[in-house]
């Protein structure tokens, strides 16, 4: 995917040609599972040694017949090198390579090279057939199933997209935050922030209801706030509010500080 990144959480390529789970920040350690084709190798036996039991008279055929179904550079050479060879054999069987010197001889020479190399043609043809047909006849890969998403889920991890991008705005720019209401959710406002905190404003009954603290904790955490005027970070939860760090572990991402 380049520089890209998805905009919503979903199963995406990473670049690598898997597909992985995005969940709306960043790239989780999940991939879907990828299922190989079996390959029928026993199978079309016939097609493979069509090149030996013709005696080579049909050498490029499987060749040709791989090179249009897999479309590759490579199995187009071997193809056109097959093609070329019996052209070339036919032709030596045919002329011989100097008919005005002594006919009869170039006739017997050029039987016998041409001869030699449509053999050699259909042997190598056979063992290029033998090698590609669980290829050229494989069954289609099967499609990856694409797990159900439970929509709570994609909620949540669209709310935790919203909560990083809406603490980004306000660290850049604390007055439009103030002017959004961001983390007010005590106050009516069009703006969604994913559930934020904004922990210097909100009442007593906001830091129980949504960040799950006691009503001793958010008490405290009030006193502090008025006590030093402001806190200057979510950090001065645990030190000025006396809250402990897993817990504040455990909320830090829901908390703004305007």
């Amino acid at each position: 995917m380049g520089d890209a990144v998805p905009a919503a959480p979903g199963w995406y390529d990473d670049g690598s040609g898997r597909r992985r789970w995005w969940d709306g920040l960043q790239w989780t350690g999940a991939f879907q599972p990828q299922f190989v084709a079996p390959v029928t190798a026993p199978t079309h036996l016939a097609w493979a040694l069509s090149p030996a039991y013709s005696f080579g008279l049909i050498a490029f055929i499987p060749a040709l017949h791989a090179a249009i179904k897999l479309q590759r550079r490579n199995l187009w050479f071997w193809a056109g090198g097959l093609i070329l060879g019996n052209v070339i054999g036919w032709m030596l069987v045919a002329t011989g390579p100097d008919r005005a010197v002594d006919p009869e001889a170039a006739t017997t020479v050029g039987q016998a090279l041409g001869t030699l190399l449509i053999v050699a043609m259909g042997a190598a043809g056979t063992v290029h057939a033998l090698r590609m047909r669980g290829e050229v006849f494989a069954l289609p890969l099967a499609a990856s199933p694409t797990p159900a998403i439970d929509p709570a889920i994609v909620d949540s991890l669209a709310a935790r997209k919203r909560r990083a991008e809406s603490v980004a705005l306000c660290e850049k720019d604390p007055a439009l935050g103030r002017d959004l209401l961001i983390g007010r959710p005590d106050r009516t406002r069009p703006y969604d922030d994913g559930g934020l905190v904004d922990i210097n404003h909100v009442p007593e009954e906001v830091l129980v209801t949504h960040l799950g603290l006691t009503q001793e904790q958010a008490h405290r955490v009030v006193e502090a706030r008025d006590y030093v005027e402001g806190f200057s970070s979510p950090a001065d939860l645990l030190g000025l509010a006396g809250l402990p760090p897993k817990q504040y572990d455990e909320i830090r991402d829901r908390i703004v500080v305007l």
